[in-house]
């Protein structure tokens, strides 16, 4: 008979009962509370040739001086070449009737330039200091660069002697990806650098500005940046030609399909992967990729055969693609047919074989490690000018505006569930190459 006097656990029970409990209420809390993310404010122009302005804006940052203020070019030209050779001499000592470069005339202003290609897009980045002193001689000094530069015959040869022979193997790849559009390859010379720049500022895609600026600093930048206008016009968008391009993606036409291209003999050394994808058109399309990509280094890295992984996104340019590369260790000289083998190249297309896929624990690790790492980038200028370029643009579905109201929400309330279906919409399975080092 149940005796009411006792109690119904003991001591030492009831204690271990509540160390569990607070344990999975922390657990709990872990993986399903809300993180609050920022939401900065946006005010959106155009310059006077019309190319669009966006200027992000954040109350901590009010008593900063720092701002950025970042150009995106989508240059159609195919040689990749050609374009690193101008942006290489445009970097260097461009400056009219100098043999400074631009950053050595720069530095004393407390301020600096950056720029960062890949086959489809470039972009420029200035570092500004918004203070009266600074601001003002930094952008002259910029606007006479960008409206003047001059490319010198020593710049070119001393880019010829440092410009690798087997050139970039993302570019080799997305050429292998995409059939040849008949485009002649054209040779670097100073002419042809000269044009290109040319269609580089003819082809702006967008220009973002990110960090807190008074009235007078905005206006000296409105000034400086509708002074550029005479140089840099807004890309040409063609919208029967992007029609066809969105129908051209779907019926995988226009695509080389999965195949594989091995160098030298031997065992594998190193391998570089590229994935057709779309590119997103919200933000749980943008938190598939991260999460897809993260799980895939993470793997990767626990691999004893790999010893390094690289991963890179390009989703803002046609197509968008995924670009993977890794380095293998030496087979070890004791191996047996039983040991396990080494990852194929193209294993991390299969993201049905991942952790986050096939495992809703590491899906809410992955997420909740994103959010923590958010919870700080959004707090700072640069990742908002990463934001604002290489993932919205205004003339896609995710505009900037689009993403501040709705990416805190979307990655709070981001399943496992949404996570699978956003990932067979996203990828082109077929679309794939990859270019197998032996040695």
């Amino acid at each position: 008979m149940f005796d009411r006097n006792k109690p119904l656990f003991s001591r030492p029970v009831l204690a271990a009962i509540m160390v569990l409990s607070t344990l999975g209420i922390w657990f709990l809390n872990l993986i399903s509370s809300n993180t609050a993310l920022p939401a900065p404010n946006v005010v959106s122009w155009k310059t006077t040739s019309g190319i669009p302005v966006n200027w992000v804006n954040m109350e901590d940052w009010q008593n900063g001086n720092k701002v950025i203020i970042k150009f995106v070019f989508e240059s159609k030209h195919t040689n990749s070449q050609l374009t690193e050779a101008t942006f290489d001499l445009l970097m260097g000592d461009s400056l009219p009737l100098s043999r400074s470069t631009i950053n050595q005339r720069l530095a004393p202003l407390s301020a600096k330039a950056e720029s960062y290609i890949t086959p489809l897009q470039q972009t420029l980045q200035l570092t500004l200091n918004s203070e009266s002193n600074y601001l003002p001689p930094s952008l002259s000094v910029i606007k006479t660069w960008l409206q003047q530069a001059t490319f010198k015959p020593r710049s070119l040869v001393n880019w010829q002697q440092r410009h690798r022979e087997l050139g970039n193997e993302e570019q080799r790849l997305l050429d292998m990806l995409q059939v040849n559009d008949g485009t002649k390859t054209k040779q670097v010379s100073l002419e042809n650098i000269n044009a290109h720049y040319q269609s580089i500022q003819h082809s702006t895609s967008h220009i973002s500005i990110v960090g807190h600026l008074d009235d007078t600093s905005k206006q000296r930048i409105d000034v400086f940046l509708d002074s550029l206008s005479e140089s840099f016009q807004p890309m040409t968008v063609n919208a029967k030609a992007i029609d066809e391009r969105e129908a051209r993606e779907e019926n995988s036409s226009g695509f080389q399909t999965h195949s594989h291209h091995v160098m030298n003999e031997g065992t594998l050394h190193e391998s570089h992967s590229i994935l057709s994808v779309k590119p997103p058109q919200s933000v749980e399309d943008w938190a598939t990729y991260l999460i897809w990509a993260r799980d895939s280094v993470a793997t990767a890295n626990q691999n004893s055969h790999i010893n390094f992984m690289q991963w890179h996104l390009s989703l803002t340019t046609a197509p968008s693609y995924v670009w993977w590369s890794q380095q293998y260790q030496p087979p070890l000289e004791n191996t047996t047919q039983n040991d396990d083998i080494a990852p194929a190249p193209d294993q991390w297309k299969q993201y049905n074989t991942l952790p986050s896929y096939t495992d809703e624990k590491q899906f809410a690790l992955l997420k909740e490690q994103l959010l923590m790492q958010l919870e700080s980038r959004t707090l700072t200028p640069d990742w908002w000018a990463y934001i604002s370029t290489q993932i919205t643009t205004p003339t896609s579905s995710l505009t900037l505006e689009t993403f501040i109201e709705t990416y805190s929400d979307a990655l709070n309330s981001f399943t496992i569930e949404n996570y699978k279906d956003h990932l067979a919409k996203l990828i082109y399975l077929d679309r794939y190459q990859d270019i197998q080092v032996n040695q």
